[in-house]
């Protein structure tokens, strides 16, 4: 399968994409609210998801739930919220194992400024070779300076630089935080030349909020999101993602979006 038919996988015609990152349980606790997780992918593939971050684990026994919807493996990880992070994430899976589990893409990190830059870039560059050789997508999750300096390190400009350099590696696409205003968002997307997605991050966040967020990055020129934890974390995650499904292909309002949710 080349890189273009698994790219319609990820991405509509409309060139924009909802992922929902479901990754989290490789190297975090994710319970309860993933712990029946075929029927919370289930209600989100049936409620406008069109591609998914997932694990081995969750291709693997939860193949059906999925549906239609593309999955994006993540393949780097080497330890847990138990250990001490005092190491730098490293590759566990590669792109051949992606291929094997059926996935659409992989994704890995890429943490510019960081104390293990050095080992994230490198990663990357073998995701990306690896990727050109089997026609095999791969996202580049772009945060400057990682989190090792938490949010304050993600400046604008670090954003920008960390997105362009990853566009530069051989990315084709790029998960990235919202960089707070669309001006800004704007330059980093005009300066970026492959789809760019922004993240949720770990923050529970009211709908409105969200929405907003959302509807400015997109407007701004965000091919999608890649959100996990505002999603299924919520009391109602089908509801959340059909309203944010109607943000980014169908282009409404915010309000539009929350008589959605509401409904």
């Amino acid at each position: 399968m080349s890189k273009v038919r698994r790219m319609n996988h990820i991405f509509r015609k409309d060139k924009r994409t909802f992922i929902v990152a479901m990754e989290h349980g490789s190297n975090m606790n994710v319970l309860p609210y993933l712990k029946e997780p075929g029927h919370i992918i289930s209600e989100l593939a049936e409620n406008g998801v069109d591609a998914f971050l997932t694990t081995v684990g969750l291709m693997e026994k939860f193949g059906e739930n999925f549906g239609k919807a593309g999955c994006i493996l993540r393949v780097d990880g080497g330890y847990s919220m138990l250990g001490e992070k005092n190491k730098p994430l490293s590759r566990v899976y590669n792109v051949e194992d992606g291929l094997r589990f059926g996935a659409d893409g992989v994704i890995c990190m890429h943490f510019p400024g960081s104390k293990w830059e050095e080992v994230y870039t490198q990663a990357l560059a073998e995701n990306i070779s690896a990727g050109e050789k089997w026609g095999m997508p791969v996202v580049a999750e772009a945060l400057p300076n990682g989190f090792e300096k938490g949010p304050a390190g993600h400046t604008k400009e670090g954003l920008l630089f960390a997105c362009r350099m990853a566009a530069e590696m051989g990315a084709d696409i790029i998960k990235t935080k919202y960089t707070g205003d669309t001006e800004s968002f704007k330059e980093l997307v005009d300066s970026v030349y492959v789809p760019v997605v922004i993240l949720g991050g770990d923050k529970e966040i009211e709908p409105k909020v969200l929405f907003t967020e959302i509807r400015e990055a997109l407007d701004a020129g965000a091919a999608g999101v890649a959100m996990g934890r505002n999603i299924w974390r919520h009391k109602t995650p089908g509801k959340l993602a059909k309203a944010i499904s109607a943000l980014i292909h169908d282009n409404v309002t915010v309000e539009e979006a929350l008589i959605i949710f509401n409904n």
